[in-house]
């Protein structure tokens, strides 16, 4: 989603595509919701995002690292400006798979070490659906 970039037209392409029926959906865009004042797109995307069902939304932006399940949400900003918001760890990256359950565990790991991290909500785990569901 284009949220910088937010008009008429993308409101009606994200409506289109979120109406085609799929196990899994992931949405990327740029800015989180906690930015809703930043981009002009992101209050109405999420929006419409409400009302549809979706596994899971990838943004950044800010330079933090947060898993909100409630928004179905992770930001993983740890790519390469100065962090912030108290992230313990150096740069980092979120690697995520399909469990043979079908659900999407996803981890957060360290650049330096490729551990995976100690932060809170480093690894979670969602349905299809985008619920919460234990890690394994």
């Amino acid at each position: 989603m284009a949220a910088n970039a937010w008009d008429e037209g993308q409101d009606d392409w994200l409506g289109r595509i979120l109406a085609v029926p799929t196990t899994y959906t992931f949405l990327v865009r740029h800015e989180p919701s906690s930015q809703a004042d930043g981009a002009p797109g992101v209050a109405p995307s999420d929006a419409r995002l409400s009302a549809q069902p979706f596994t899971l939304k990838l943004t950044g932006h800010a330079h933090l690292y947060r898993y909100v399940p409630a928004q179905k949400e992770v930001v993983n900003g740890l790519a390469g400006a100065p962090l912030t918001q108290g992230y313990g760890g150096t740069f980092g990256y979120l690697l995520c798979r399909q469990r043979q359950d079908g659900a999407i565990q996803c981890a957060l790991h360290d650049y330096d070490s490729n551990a995976v991290s100690a932060e809170p909500n480093a690894v979670f785990a969602v349905a299809a659906g985008g619920a919460a569901v234990p890690v394994q």
